[in-house]
């Protein structure tokens, strides 16, 4: 897509179109608290993929 950024969330990841703030309900309801996670939990692809990076597992 064009145009687009990444979602507001810190924790987050994902990209989103340039109109939007947030990738999900998730990240949008996290911008309204202080978000005490360690990790995005957006469900989105590229946030679980970061988390397990982090993790050190990846799936085979």
């Amino acid at each position: 897509m064009a145009n687009e950024k990444k979602c507001t969330n810190a924790k987050c990841h994902c990209t989103v179109p340039e109109h939007e703030q947030h990738c999900s309900d998730h990240c949008k309801d996290a911008a309204g608290e202080k978000e005490r996670a360690s990790q995005c939990d957006c469900e989105h692809e590229s946030c679980a993929l970061n988390y397990e990076l982090a993790q050190g597992s990846m799936p085979t």
